[in-house]
């Protein structure tokens, strides 16, 4: 009887250890998608700036097309 007990109690830890391992999966995930949509709105906007403001902040059309044909997740 008192095995059954352990091996029940064994399954139910390790089945909460599961589930938080697949919480911190989910937010692991969460947190990537945001920085990709990060990404991808910083590199619209940089997109929209016209060569004066580029030149206020330091940077060539150039520097601009580079960076706009990153992928989002780079």
């Amino acid at each position: 009887m008192l095995m059954k007990t352990e091996n029940m109690a064994h399954v139910g830890n390790s089945t909460s250890v599961r589930s938080v391992l697949s919480y911190l999966n989910v937010g692991r995930c969460m947190k990537g998608l945001k920085i990709w949509l990060q990404h991808s709105r910083q590199r619209r906007a940089l997109a929209k700036l016209d060569d004066r403001l580029l030149d206020d902040i330091g940077l060539s059309t150039q520097d601009v097309k580079r960076e706009t044909s990153k992928p989002f997740w780079l």
